[in-house]
C-alpha cells in the first residue's frame, strides 16, 4: 500500500492524463487509507492531500474542512514522519491561495500547535532573551524621539550621523 501510494503521489505531480481522469478515485483512495494501521502508509497519505492541495486545490475543496482536520490530528501524531509531513500542509494550504476564512473555525487549535512543534535554532534563546530584556527595561523619552529628529539638525550643525545612533551592540548576533 505504501508503495503504490507513493508511486500514485510521484505521478500526480505530473498529471498524466491516466491520473487526472481518474482523480476522483485517486482522492477517495486516498481518504479510504487515511487510518491506515501502518504510519508509512499514513505518510503517503498526508504527502498526496499535499500534493493535490498544491497542484489540483479545486479537488479537495469539496472536503477541505475534513482534511483540515485530518491535518491537525496529523501534526500532533506519534510518529514523527507523520508529523513532519502533514507540517507541509500549512505551507501548501498558503501557497494555494485559497480563501483564509477556512481556516478561522482552526485558528484555535492550529496556532497553538503550530507554536507548539515550532524548532528554535540554539541562538534564537538569545533573541528571545534580548526582546525580553529590551521590553523589560523602561523607555526613555531620548528613545521615542523620531529617528530624523537630531539636535544638529535643530541648531543648523551639520549632520555628520552615517546612519548608527550606536544602539546596536546588542543586537550585532540577531540572525535575521
Amino acid at each position: 500500500k505504501k508503495q503504490a501510494t507513493a508511486v500514485l503521489n510521484m505521478m500526480a505531480r505530473e498529471m498524466p492524463a491516466g491520473i487526472h481522469d481518474n482523480l476522483d478515485t485517486y482522492v477517495l483512495s486516498l481518504f479510504g487509507l487515511a487510518h491506515d494501521p501502518a504510519a508509512s502508509v499514513r505518510v503517503e497519505v498526508v504527502r498526496g492531500m499535499v500534493q493535490l492541495l498544491t497542484v489540483q486545490p479545486d479537488k479537495l475543496h469539496a472536503h477541505l474542512y475534513q482534511v483540515i482536520e485530518y491535518m491537525l490530528q496529523s501534526n500532533e501524531a506519534a510518529d514523527e514522519g507523520i508529523a513532519l509531513e502533514s507540517c507541509e500542509f500549512w505551507m501548501a494550504f498558503c501557497e494555494a491561495q485559497l480563501e483564509p476564512e477556512l481556516l478561522r473555525p482552526f485558528l484555535p487549535r492550529l496556532i497553538p500547535m503550530l507554536m507548539k512543534n515550532m524548532v528554535f535554532h540554539e541562538d534564537d534563546e538569545e533573541v528571545l532573551d534580548a526582546i525580553e530584556a529590551e521590553q523589560a527595561k523602561p523607555e526613555r523619552v531620548s528613545e521615542m524621539r523620531p529617528v530624523h529628529h537630531k539636535q544638529s539638525q535643530q541648531h543648523g550643525g551639520a549632520d555628520d550621523d552615517d546612519g548608527d545612533d550606536g544602539d546596536d551592540e546588542g543586537y550585532a548576533r540577531w540572525n535575521l
